[in-house]
């Protein structure tokens, strides 16, 4: 008989109920809805990867219909429905910050880079430079391109920083210097990347 009162206590929707009396299902709606505010507003500004602004907005709206679901459900299966929403949209919705917040990380964790040496030797073009490839040592890129004329240092963020050899482009002009830098990871060539 008790279990009886329970479920049906139970399946009472909190909209049904005077203000004050909404039992543990109208705090979960609140808490659902209030929730559903930060993926909804984040999902303007998250753009990398490129599923994450639509899926933030997509789990927003599913904490939001988890919310509505809560707050007016009388049968099982829609209560059910409501937590599934609910569940979906948290867990979406973190899954989709995480990655964003990853692919944020990686774009900008190649920080400055120092330079030194004369770099007026002929160039290497963007074939060539591309053509080298990766897991050489300095030896090996040195006598396929010849004695480099800069030497550099990579600063990477959240990782060691990164030593290279640095090319001159064909593109490079006397008010600007378009570089090449082969960068090495463990004493091998692991990153080219254009200064």
């Amino acid at each position: 008989m008790a279990d009886i009162a329970t479920r049906s206590r139970l399946l009472h929707a909190p909209a049904d109920r005077p203000a004050g009396r909404r039992g543990a299902r109208g705090g979960l709606a609140a808490a659902a809805a209030l929730g559903a505010v930060l993926p909804l507003s984040l999902s303007r500004f998250t753009d990398d990867p490129s599923w994450a602004g639509p899926g933030l907005a997509a789990f927003g709206l599913a904490l939001l219909g988890g919310a509505l679901l809560l707050w007016t459900a009388r049968r099982p299966a829609t209560l059910g429905a409501a937590v599934a929403l609910v569940v979906l949209g948290v867990a979406g919705t973190v899954a989709a910050m995480g990655a964003a917040n990853h692919a944020e990380s990686e774009a900008e964790k190649w920080g400055g880079f120092v330079m030194s040496d004369n770099l007026r030797s002929p160039p290497v073009s963007r074939a060539e430079a591309e053509a080298v490839p990766k897991g050489l040592t300095r030896e090996q890129v040195t006598r396929r391109l010849g004695r480099p004329p800069g030497h550099g240092i990579q600063r990477v963020t959240g990782e060691p920083d990164l030593r290279c050899l640095v090319y001159r482009s064909p593109r490079s002009t006397p008010n600007r210097l378009a570089l090449h830098a082969f960068c090495f990871r463990d004493g091998r060539y692991a990153e080219l990347r254009e200064w």
